[in-house]
């Protein structure tokens, strides 16, 4: 699949704000493993979200909120690991 240019990029089926983004530690190893060198992502600009997107307006439909360009970016997996070990918190507990 590198041979023939295909992009790569992640998606994440998380259930709650708890789980965004996990596993991606495995997956950032995975890819260097692999000879990934960039990982793709779209960037929404444009979007004006309020408060009533996603409300159930009259009849079952749920208003929907106007989406304006998708740009295509990418970072390259040497940023991303840069990037990952400092975001990297401690989790504090009293």
């Amino acid at each position: 699949m590198l041979e023939k240019g295909v992009k790569f990029t992640l998606s994440d089926d998380s259930h709650g704000v708890a789980q965004v983004g996990y596993g991606y530690h495995d997956v950032l190893a995975f890819a260097k493993e692999a000879g990934i060198e960039e990982v793709y992502y779209y960037d929404w600009k444009g979007c004006e979200r309020s408060i009533e997107d996603g409300k159930v307006v009259e009849d079952g439909i749920v208003a929907i909120p106007a989406v304006g360009n998708v740009v295509l970016r990418k970072i390259s997996i040497d940023d991303w690991e840069r990037w990952a070990k400092k975001s990297i918190q401690p989790v504090v507990t009293t």
